[in-house]
């Protein structure tokens, strides 16, 4: 009696593992398949993470110095992967990897480059980086991206990035010192360029 009755279970049992075994495949295959669609993304951000080394010769901020031709290499690594975006999941694989509490340059950049490509989320965590980022071209970067949204949501991040400390010197040829701030000049810019007013203050030097 009860092998008759265990029988059909037994049936519909097997008959469920066979059928999602399939899928089960399918979702152990498709971490590797999406990897090897990116291949190109995954080069790139390799690029972005050796600019973001501390240690690298173009990343090796002074305070007095020029701007560093990192800032350069990683405004062309976010049009590299705007255009990549229509052949491989630059968003996708870029969101896998991200971590917002997260404070190495590398991942601040890639919140930089989330919002560069698209991700409106990433607006006011970007904005926080161009006033409180450690890292002078990050502050740099996220200014530059968020300028040019001109998102009037981000105007109270460029109101308080007009005290950004880092300059660089302007001394025309050594003979009158001179200081250039690149995250205020952005800012000021912004505010600007959306009809949004840039109090003035006295304290920027």
């Amino acid at each position: 009696m009860k092998s008759s009755v265990l029988r059909p279970w037994a049936a519909v049992f097997f008959g469920a593992v066979l059928t999602s075994a399939p899928v089960l495949m399918l979702r152990f295959q498709a971490g590797p398949q999406a990897h090897s669609r990116a291949e190109k993304t995954l080069a790139v951000l390799e690029r972005l993470k050796a600019e973001c080394n501390p240690r690298s010769v173009t990343n090796e901020y002074v305070f007095s110095t020029t701007a560093q031709p990192t800032e350069m290499a990683r405004g062309k690594i976010l049009t590299e992967l705007a255009l990549l975006a229509d052949e491989e999941p630059v968003l996708e694989v870029i969101r896998r990897r991200l971590d917002r509490s997260d404070t190495t340059e590398y991942a601040e950049m890639l919140q930089v480059l989330m919002l560069g490509l698209g991700d409106r989320e990433s607006l006011r965590p970007v904005g926080v980086l161009m006033v409180l980022s450690e890292y002078p071209a990050v502050r740099i970067c996220a200014a530059r991206v968020l300028r040019r949204l001109h998102d009037v949501e981000s105007g109270e991040y460029f109101t308080d990035a007009l005290g950004d400390a880092r300059f660089v010197r302007n001394d025309a040829c050594g003979i009158h010192p001179g200081k250039y701030y690149p995250v205020r000049t952005i800012a000021a810019l912004a505010l600007h360029e959306m009809n949004l007013p840039a109090p003035l203050d006295d304290n920027l030097d």
